[in-house]
């Protein structure tokens, strides 16, 4: 959500949008709380079944906030759109490129990053540098290439 919220003011978004965004990059893995434990805390590889269940999570999101009937738009598109990839091939409608809800791929362009910086139990974090160079080259048909120069500029080393 912070990363969300400090990409949206560094690229002079209006603040309800800022909030909007911030909202969204907080509650976008609500989904995973349909998931069982097992499949979220295993280790190891998932099986192609166990893949399934945990990409339901953008679908089971989208669900548990329209029932709850208090968020906005916005922040659903963030919950259902944020693991699509900008070159097509994402979950979990499949869409491509400006189809992405603007919400939903800066959302997705800090969600790699915090989970590329982020130690897990079956990974180092790497050091920014690392991060966005391993997404600049590795991942950039997954993101938003305009974003994603934007937040590198952000992030980046200062000249």
């Amino acid at each position: 959500g912070l990363y969300c919220m400090t990409f949206a003011l560094k690229i002079g978004m209006p603040a309800d949008e800022v909030h909007e965004l911030g909202l969204g990059g907080m509650l976008h893995d609500v989904g995973k709380s349909t998931v069982p434990h097992e499949i979220l805390n295993k280790k190891g590889s998932l099986t192609d079944d166990e893949f399934e269940v945990v990409k339901s999570h953008t679908s089971s999101g989208e669900k548990i906030m329209r029932e709850m009937g208090c968020y906005g738009e916005r922040v659903i598109q963030i919950i259902g759109e944020h693991h699509e990839k900008y070159n097509g091939g994402g979950y979990h409608r499949g869409l491509v490129g400006e189809e992405i809800s603007l919400f939903a791929r800066i959302c997705k362009l800090t969600d790699v990053y915090d989970a590329l910086t982020t130690r897990r139990s079956y990974k180092k974090a790497l050091k920014s540098i690392e991060a966005l160079t391993l997404m600049n080259s590795k991942m950039k048909g997954d993101l938003d290439p305009k974003l994603l120069i934007s937040f590198i500029r952000m992030l980046g080393p200062k000249k």
